[in-house]
């Protein structure tokens, strides 16, 4: 299943209320990007429930994400599956937010992963080229 709110005006409560639903269990894709009303408290507790168990595809493009939220999505005993992350346009994200995002026990290696128009400078780059946070294919 797929859920895309793609600059709706979604609420924190509304969304706390679908993760409580029995289709939070069975998404697999997650698109909040561009959401100007949903708060960081609420996008990290998005990694910290159990509901949300089975997504392997997260937008969050051009929300207020912070390095706390990535930090969650990190070290979440819940989302093992991500496979595609965006983070396009999440002004705070930072490099240490990437740094602890690679160095964490839990993150997966990803397919996918967006930091464009983000403040990710040099050396966040130099954390990912030197870590095996991202899955390389060759065709």
């Amino acid at each position: 299943q797929q859920f895309h709110f793609l600059g709706t005006q979604i609420t924190d409560k509304a969304l706390r209320d679908l993760m409580a639903t029995k289709y939070a269990a069975n998404l697999i894709e997650l698109t909040l990007a561009r959401h100007s009303t949903l708060t960081s408290p609420t996008i990290t507790n998005i990694f910290l429930t159990k509901y949300f168990s089975n997504l392997q595809i997260v937008d969050l493009s051009f929300t207020e994400t912070t390095d706390k939220a990535l930090k969650a999505l990190s070290e979440s005993q819940y989302l093992l599956q991500v496979r595609e992350l965006s983070l396009s346009g999440c002004f705070r994200i930072t490099d240490a937010g990437i740094a602890h995002y690679i160095v964490s026990k839990n993150s997966k290696p990803l397919e996918k992963l967006d930091l464009s128009f983000t403040e990710i400078t040099n050396l966040g780059l130099s954390y990912i080229r030197d870590s095996s946070c991202l899955l390389y294919t060759s065709d």
